[in-house]
C-alpha cells in the first residue's frame, strides 16, 4: 500500500497581514519512487484536489502530490478578498506552486506536472517560464482561451432541447479572458487529453496543439466529458501512464 502524508506549506502573500498555508498530500514516497513525482493542479478556480484522486491508479511507482490552491479546500480561505480580481491573479497561483515545490524540496528535482481544466491553464503558464526541472506536462480537459471555450460550449448547447437552450441563454454570464501568449514557450513533451462530450471541446484545445513547440500528443476519448479521468478511467490512466513512462 502506498504511503501517504499530509502537511501545510507556509505561503507568504505580499500585502496580506495574516499568514497563509497551502494544504497538500503526497501519495507515495518522494524519495524512493522510481519515476519523477507528479504534481497535480486541480481545476476551478474554486474546486479542490479530491476529484482528481483517481490519478492514484497510476500505481506506487509514481509519487503524486495533490494540493488545494489558496482559497479552496483545506488551504487558507480569504473571504475578505472575494471579488478582488487584482488579488486573484495567475501570478498568485504560480507563486504558490513554486512555494510548494520549494517546501517539498522539489524545486531542483525532475518533476512531471498535470493540470485539469483551469489547472491546465495554470500548468501551461507555469511551464512557459521553462523551469529546468520540468520533464513532462499534461494538459487535461482544458482551454487555450475563453473565446474558444465558449465556442465549444455553444456547440454542445445546440444539441440540447430548445427550452433548455433558452434557459441557459437567459442565465448566461460571459467572461472576457484570453490566455495564449505562453503557448510558444512550452518546450517539454506535452500530453493533451479531452473527451468527445467535454466542455473543453477540440476548438478549445486546438491552440495548444498548434502552438506548443515541443512534442505534443493529443488524445480525445469517446463517451467522456469534462471528467474524462472518471468517465473512461481505465483507458485514461493507460494513456497517462504510457506518456509518463515515455512511450
Amino acid at each position: 500500500m502506498a504511503t501517504k502524508i499530509e502537511g501545510l506549506a507556509e505561503f507568504h502573500v505580499p500585502g496580506l497581514a495574516k499568514p497563509c498555508q497551502t494544504w497538500y498530500t503526497v501519495i507515495g514516497d518522494l524519495h524512493t519512487s522510481a519515476a519523477p513525482p507528479l504534481i497535480v493542479l486541480h481545476g476551478g478556480p474554486g474546486a479542490c484536489h479530491d476529484y482528481l484522486l483517481p490519478l492514484t491508479d497510476l500505481g506506487p511507482s509514481t509519487a503524486i502530490v495533490f494540493y488545494d490552491q489558496i482559497g479552496n479546500g483545506r488551504s487558507t480561505h480569504l473571504p475578505e478578498k472575494n471579488g478582488d480580481e487584482n488579488f486573484w491573479s495567475v501570478e498568485l497561483f504560480i507563486n504558490e506552486l513554486d512555494n510548494l515545490l520549494s517546501h517539498l524540496g522539489l524545486q531542483d528535482r525532475p518533476i512531471d506536472v498535470y493540470g485539469h481544466s483551469w489547472g491546465g491553464m495554470l500548468a501551461a503558464e507555469w511551464a512557459a517560464a521553462q523551469p529546468p526541472n520540468l520533464r513532462r506536462l499534461i494538459i487535461s480537459n482544458s482551454l487555450a482561451s475563453m473565446d474558444a471555450w465558449r465556442e465549444g460550449v455553444n456547440y454542445l448547447r445546440q444539441q440540447l432541447p430548445a427550452h433548455d437552450q433558452k434557459g441557459l441563454a437567459h442565465a448566461e454570464e460571459t467572461l472576457d479572458f484570453e490566455s495564449s501568449e505562453y503557448q510558444d514557450a512550452v518546450e517539454v513533451p506535452t500530453l493533451l487529453m479531452n473527451g468527445v462530450q467535454d466542455e473543453a471541446q477540440d476548438v478549445a484545445m486546438q491552440p495548444f496543439f498548434d502552438h506548443l513547440p515541443g512534442k505534443v500528443k493529443w488524445i480525445t476519448l469517446d463517451n467522456a466529458a469534462h471528467f474524462s479521468h472518471v468517465d473512461q478511467r481505465k483507458v485514461y490512466m493507460r494513456h497517462l501512464g504510457a506518456f509518463l513512462a515515455g512511450s
